[in-house]
């Protein structure tokens, strides 16, 4: 009979090195026993929980998502801690780490109208709580670190097969956990949780063309409070330039597409979009003068 729920934990699912392997492994068990027992309806098949233990916390990393009934939550927990717990500890603080990413779920996230998150998470404290693994609220909070109230900034990769990565010269994974790190604690509102910024780079004279659909393509989805500025940018014009050359026409674009977000005909009602704007400049400034 096939499982109706999946779930597997991972410690720095990013690493190559599998430390935790043990670990790992033990908690998921403790998971899926708890939840093949219960019933919380359709809509979330599979969980996994991202776990990060590192002495850097790097937001950037927290990337949570639900596709086609896959749910993916992350975390971190305090380094120190980790290191000096005893192997059960470990387990404990996984799968309180489970419980803080659940509520995250149904606070922070749209949830299948058919799945039953608020039950699920009382009927999992609760056995957390008759195993005697339940930490109190205080030591959660120190242990688990997990922002619910934080504002993300995506960019949306797409390139035509003629570009080249070593001829360009910045990273768009770095720069982005660059700027998510230093947006946390900032808020810009309550209409937006996130602003993706669509990277678009072809080759003009290569055998794939830019869209004409996608071209400065800009829209705000209220239900799931994101904004979206497509911008484009031509291979040829990157070619032979220096990082500081080409991180300038990186800045210009976004800078431009958070302009165009005044232009949008269905706009947030409820977002400080100069105050965000600053706050990405400052942010891009700092990260130019620390690659210098």
């Amino acid at each position: 009979m096939k499982d109706k729920y999946r779930c597997w934990f991972s410690i720095n699912p990013n690493s190559l090195e599998k430390t935790f392997k043990n670990i790992e492994e033990s908690s998921t068990i403790y998971f899926r026993r708890f939840i093949e027992a219960g019933n919380y309806g359709d809509g979330v098949r599979t969980f996994s929980f991202r776990i990060f233990v590192s002495p850097k916390i790097n937001y950037g990393e927290h990337r949570d998502g639900i596709y086609k009934g896959n749910l993916q939550v992350s975390a971190h927990i305090d380094y120190e801690r980790f290191q000096a717990a005893t192997q059960e500890q470990k387990e404990i603080y996984m799968l309180n780490a489970a419980l803080v990413m659940l509520e995250f779920f149904r606070q922070r996230m749209i949830t299948p109208s058919k799945f039953d998150t608020r039950k699920m998470i009382v009927e999992y404290e609760r056995y957390l709580e008759g195993k005697g693994m339940l930490l109190s609220e205080e030591e959660s909070h120190i242990t688990i670190i997990k922002p619910f109230d934080t504002f993300r900034f995506d960019f949306l990769v797409t390139k035509s097969w003629e570009v080249k990565d070593v001829e360009i010269h910045f990273d768009l994974s770095e720069i982005q956990d660059y700027i998510n790190n230093n947006l946390m604690g900032k808020k810009f509102g309550d209409s937006v949780r996130c602003f993706d910024f669509g990277y678009e780079m072809y080759d003009y004279a290569g055998e794939i063309k830019p869209s004409f659909q996608t071209a400065n393509l800009s829209r705000y989805g209220a239900k799931y409070k994101r904004l979206l500025v497509v911008k484009q940018f031509n291979y040829r014009h990157f070619i032979g330039k220096t990082f500081a050359e080409q991180f300038a026409m990186l800045k210009e674009k976004i800078d431009e597409s958070i302009r165009d977000i005044s232009r949008l005909k269905k706009k947030p009602s409820n977002f400080d979009i100069e105050s965000f704007h600053f706050h990405i400049r400052e942010i891009l400034k700092r990260y130019e003068e620390e690659k210098s």
